[in-house]
C-alpha cells in the first residue's frame, strides 16, 4: 500500500473517531438533562394566561445547546394553543439550570366550551357574565378539572427531545 493511502486512511479514521465521540457526547448530555414543567397562571378579563415555565437541568460536565421549545396545550388530544416555532438557541452551562417561560393564552370562550365538553353545568339562571365570573373566581379548579396536557419538543445538542405532562396548578 502506498504511503499517501495509509496517511489518508489514518486521517479518515481519526476524523471518524472524532465524529462518533461528538455524537456520543451529545447523546449523553441530552439523556442526562431533566425538564420539568412548572406552570403559573395569570387571570384577566380576556382569559387565563398559562406560563409553562420549562426548567432544564444540565447535570453533565459539558455545555448543552438547546433550541427554543415548541409547546402545545391539548385537551383530549385536540390542540388548543401553541407558541410560535423558533430557531433561537440557548446554551446551558455544565451543572446548571435554566428556566424558559413560554406563555399560552386560553380565552374565557375556549374555557367555557371545554367545560361544556366535560359536562360541567352552570345553573340555568346564570347569565354569560355570571358564568365568566364563576370561571374567573374558580380558575384553578377549572384548569385542574380540564386535564390539560402540555406537550413540548426541543433539540438538545442536535438530538430531538419531547415529552408531555398533565397541567396541575
Amino acid at each position: 500500500m502506498n504511503t499517501a493511502l495509509k496517511i489518508g486512511l489514518a486521517i479518515g479514521g481519526v476524523f471518524l473517531t472524532y465524529k462518533v465521540g461528538k455524537v456520543v457526547s451529545a447523546a449523553m448530555v441530552a439523556m442526562g438533562m431533566a425538564i420539568e414543567i412548572n406552570p403559573e397562571t395569570k387571570v384577566d378579563m380576556s382569559g387565563v394566561q398559562l406560563t409553562t415555565n420549562i426548567d432544564i437541568s444540565n447535570p453533565t460536565d459539558n455545555s448543552m445547546i438547546l433550541t427554543s421549545p415548541f409547546v402545545q396545550l391539548f385537551h383530549n388530544n385536540v390542540s388548543l394553543v401553541n407558541n410560535k416555532v423558533s430557531s433561537k438557541k440557548f446554551e446551558i452551562k455544565p451543572f446548571s439550570k435554566t428556566r424558559l417561560p413560554i406563555k399560552l393564552q386560553l380565552t374565557w370562550s375556549q374555557i367555557k366550551d371545554l367545560l361544556d365538553s366535560i359536562d360541567v353545568n352552570f345553573p340555568s339562571s346564570y347569565s354569560n357574565i355570571q358564568r365568566i365570573m364563576w370561571m374567573y373566581n374558580n380558575y384553578k379548579e377549572v384548569i385542574n378539572k380540564l386535564g390539560l396536557v402540555v406537550k413540548y419538543s426541543t433539540y438538545a445538542n442536535g438530538i430531538n427531545y419531547k415529552d408531555s405532562q398533565v397541567i396541575s396548578i
